[in-house]
């Protein structure tokens, strides 16, 4: 979670809701206001869900639990889950392997899958890594020093927010959420431009 310079106690407290890291800003306000534990340290912090508001505001009040050390990766469209983990294993702690290794996981899958509404139980009939196409592309930040699970999360939280507009239609679609993200990724696989992807998507629709 990040705070930036200049960040007030009211957008701190509504971005950790908006991440789904509190469930009510409001209250955390109220918590600020009798504690006084507003003094805020600008910087990134690993934070973790289960923890209490108090726990997280706290936390949050020390320089000594900002993270450092950041890189950039930029995953771009087209990237395979295979060239994913090669440019962010370049950049981190991580190695390749490792990284494919989970993502190919079904044990670790299902318990993303709680977390996540579009992993669907049809995602394991991929023939490749089980989260090919689900990890968004884009210019992501991760810690020198980091896990695969959090940059997985990362990632997912990412298509998550792409996806989440579409939610309704996805799931109530005859092709299910994993039928639609295989469509999506064959009509882009095959086409460059907007107009060639309708063509093509609509020759697959009308098989």
């Amino acid at each position: 979670f990040t705070i930036n310079p200049g960040d007030t106690s009211t957008v701190i407290t509504e971005n950790l809701q908006e991440e789904g890291i509190i469930r009510n800003a409001k209250i955390a306000k109220v918590w600020l206001k009798i504690s006084k534990k507003s003094a805020f340290k600008a910087g990134n912090f690993i934070l973790d869900k289960s923890w209490d508001v108090p726990t997280i505001l706290e936390y949050m009040n020390s320089s000594d639990h900002i993270q450092q050390n950041e890189v950039t990766v930029a995953l771009i469209e087209g990237d395979w889950c295979k060239d994913m983990a090669v440019k962010i294993a370049e950049k981190t702690n991580l190695t390749s392997e490792e990284i494919l290794e989970k993502w190919n996981d079904r044990d670790y899958i299902s318990e993303l899958a709680k977390d996540y509404w579009f992993i669907t139980p049809q995602i394991y009939n991929s023939q490749k890594v089980i989260l090919e196409g689900y990890l968004a592309p884009n210019t992501y930040r991760f810690f020198e020093e980091t896990t695969v699970d959090q940059v997985t999360r990362k990632l997912l939280n990412q298509t998550e927010k792409i996806l989440e507009p579409y939610r309704e239609t996805m799931e109530s679609s005859e092709l299910g959420v994993h039928g639609l993200m295989t469509m999506a990724s064959i009509v882009q696989y095959e086409g460059s431009k907007e107009k060639d992807m309708r063509l093509i998507a609509g020759v697959f629709y009308n098989r």
